[in-house]
C-alpha cells in the first residue's frame, strides 16, 4: 500500500494537536514520540530546560496509508505553503529543498511514484537525484528557498528566532 505523509507544524503545541488527532482517528503513534531532550546534547546550542519536552518528531497513521507527522522543518510556515500551492498552478511538482540535500516539502499535481521508487533516502543526494528524475520524465518543477530541517542536535541552531521561546 502507498504511504502519504502530511507534515504539520504547531509551535509549542504539537503534543496537544496530535493527542487530539489520536483521539479523533482512534489510532496509535507509529513510533515513540521524539522530544528535543532525546537529541544528543550540543554545547554550541544548549537546550533550555523549559523546551526539553517539546516534540521534535511524531508520526500518527490515520486512514488508508496516510500518516500525519509533526514536522522537523519549522521554517515551513503558512507563507511557504501558500507559495508551494501557487507553484503547482504552473508546475508538475514543487519542492522545498533542505540544506542537507533532501527536501522538507513535496507537492505534486498527480501521483508520481517514479520520482521516489528505489530512492536512496537520507543521503545528501536526494534532491539532486529527484531533479534528475524530474528531467528524465520531462516534468516541470519549482523549488522554494532551501530550509534547514532538524535531524540532529547541531541543527537546533537553525530554529527560527523565538520558536522555542
Amino acid at each position: 500500500m502507498a504511504r502519504v505523509s502530511t507534515y504539520l507544524n504547531f509551535p509549542r503545541t504539537t503534543e496537544a494537536a496530535f493527542a487530539f488527532y489520536k483521539s479523533v482517528f482512534g489510532t496509535e503513534y507509529g513510533m515513540p514520540v521524539m522530544r528535543f531532550k532525546d537529541a544528543p546534547p550540543n554545547p554550541q546550542c544548549p537546550l533550555d530546560p523549559a523546551d526539553a519536552d517539546l516534540v521534535i518528531h511524531v508520526e500518527l497513521p490515520i486512514l488508508g496509508g496516510h500518516v500525519l507527522m509533526g514536522t522537523d522543518a519549522p521554517a515551513l510556515d503558512a507563507q511557504a505553503l501558500r507559495q508551494a500551492a501557487a507553484a503547482l498552478h504552473q508546475h508538475d511538482a514543487v519542492f522545498a529543498p533542505t540544506a542537507d540535500g533532501g527536501y522538507a516539502l513535496v507537492g505534486l499535481r498527480y501521483p508520481m511514484a517514479m520520482l521516489f521508487d528505489g530512492m536512496t533516502w537520507s543521503t545528501p543526494r536526494v534532491m539532486d537525484d529527484t531533479r534528475a528524475r524530474l528531467r528524465a520524465h520531462g516534468l516541470r518543477h519549482a523549488e522554494l528557498p532551501p530550509v534547514h530541517d532538524i535531524d540532529e542536535a547541531a541543527d537546533l541552531a537553525h530554529l527560527p528566532a523565538g520558536w522555542l521561546a
